[in-house]
């Protein structure tokens, strides 16, 4: 049974997530097709602090949740001006998966995958998304025993 997924909008490919709101929330990346993955050799994503993206293959097919759209569970504040938000953060996701530098190293094994061109975002507005977000990995692994494909830690 996949996630639930109740109460997020949106769901835009990866390359409009200029429509986000600049606002606090949580997003999720999913996968709108349930066919098997394939994952390429090399990452798109772009090097952040020099650190090349790339996993090992059989790294990537050992974090597989079968039968998951699921594949990454993110979180954006406001910020201390109150101006970064979603918009902000999602935006970062789209340039570190195109190959530039930018700091968003979460969720980059979704950049090895064949079809990452398709991968779809959706948010929720919250008031606490570090909170929201825990609570969501904590649901997830109470389902999946496992973090989503791209979450690398709790």
């Amino acid at each position: 049974m996949p996630f639930n997924l109740d109460g997020f909008e949106a769901f835009v490919p990866i390359v409009d997530v200029d429509t986000a709101p600049a606002a606090a929330g949580v997003y999720v990346v999913v996968r709108p097709v349930s066919c098997p993955p394939v994952f390429l050799p090399v990452s798109s994503a772009g090097r952040w602090k020099d650190k090349d993206p790339t996993l090992p293959i059989t790294e990537l097919q050992r974090s597989w949740v079968p039968d998951e759209p699921v594949l990454y569970i993110g979180s954006a504040t406001a910020g201390g001006t109150g101006q970064r938000g979603l918009r902000t953060r999602l935006d970062e996701l789209r340039r570190y998966g195109t190959g530039q530098a930018a700091p968003h190293e979460g969720g980059r094994m979704i950049w090895q995958l064949a079809d990452r061109a398709q991968l779809l975002v959706g948010w929720r507005l919250v008031d606490d998304p570090v909170a929201v977000k825990q609570e969501m990995l904590d649901e997830f692994c109470a389902m999946h025993a496992t973090l989503p494909f791209a979450n690398r830690k709790r």
